[in-house]
């Protein structure tokens, strides 16, 4: 049976459908293509036929395309959710931009000395350590709240305007769980069904990055803190720069705390991350 008599068999079986398939059917008879939708649109009538509907109360509308798990690239959909939890997170922070000249220990700077002679090569003068200035005068961001009175900062950015050398500490108070639940509502009011299959069959990169030890995915938490960072206050910090971020061993130092509440009480603060 050639295509012609085919698409006359299929409009006799059917009967004179609406204009629209009537319109496909020519399309088929005279050998052209079929649209992927055209293609859906063709089939679910067949079957609204078969199954004993009509014309009249056959109603087709277009499916949208969905990604299958497979296709979807989770590293980008785990940054976008990260980005929209740590904006979330810090929207109703308050930030500070301040300078303040910083002397350093003794005892640091003979260990920073200590640690840039064992840096350099033979060839190199002993008296190099000299260059390394006992002072910094650094351009902070501070992002923190106020809690019974006091002002604690929960980010920590600076500049040293001497040698523009950058360092960031963070306190992660947006918790790793919190995030885990953020990603549990992207699951249950904006995932396709793929995505929830296989997030709700405990698989996949977003139900493993949930339930991965924290310093697993330190390194695309970094990556997307800092960008955040980045383009809230049109700064150019990189992942190299971040210095203190873990709870117990590092997060913001007892100094920037302080100069944190004293400045804030001084001079009030400059805005809330939401108004950037």
């Amino acid at each position: 049976m050639n295509l012609q008599e085919n698409v006359q068999r299929i409009r006799e079986m059917m009967g004179l459908i609406t204009e629209n398939i009537d319109d496909l059917l020519d399309k088929m008879s005279r050998g052209e293509e079929l649209s992927k939708d055209e293609k859906d649109k063709m089939e679910l009538y067949s079957k609204h036929i078969k199954s004993g509907g009509t014309d009249q109360d056959f109603n087709y509308e277009p499916q949208v395309d969905t990604q299958e798990s497979n296709d979807v690239d989770y590293n980008v959909l785990i940054e976008k959710l990260l980005y929209e939890f740590i904006n979330n997170r810090y929207k109703d922070y308050f930030y500070i931009k301040g300078v303040k000249e910083r002397i350093i220990h003794p005892s640091i700077l003979g260990l920073m000395k200590v640690g840039k002679s064992l840096g350099s090569s033979e060839n190199e003068n002993d008296d190099d350590d000299d260059d390394i200035n006992p002072k910094e005068l650094n351009q902070y961001i501070m992002v923190g709240y106020t809690d019974n009175g006091l002002n604690f900062p929960r980010i920590v950015a600076h500049t040293n305007l001497l040698n523009s050398e950058k360092k960031m500490w963070c306190f992660p108070n947006w918790e790793h769980y919190n995030f885990k639940r953020n990603v549990k509502s992207y699951i249950d009011t904006k995932a396709n069904q793929s995505i929830k299959d296989l997030y709700n069959s405990n698989k996949g990169p977003l139900y493993d990055f949930g339930e991965n030890d924290y310093k697993v995915n330190k390194p695309i938490i970094y990556k997307v803190f800092v960008k955040w960072f980045n383009d809230k206050f049109g700064e150019s910090f990189s992942v190299e720069d971040i210095y203190g971020w873990d709870i117990g061993t590092e997060g913001t130092t007892t100094s920037q705390l302080m100069f944190f509440d004293e400045y804030v009480k001084e001079n009030g603060f400059d805005g809330y991350i939401k108004d950037l």
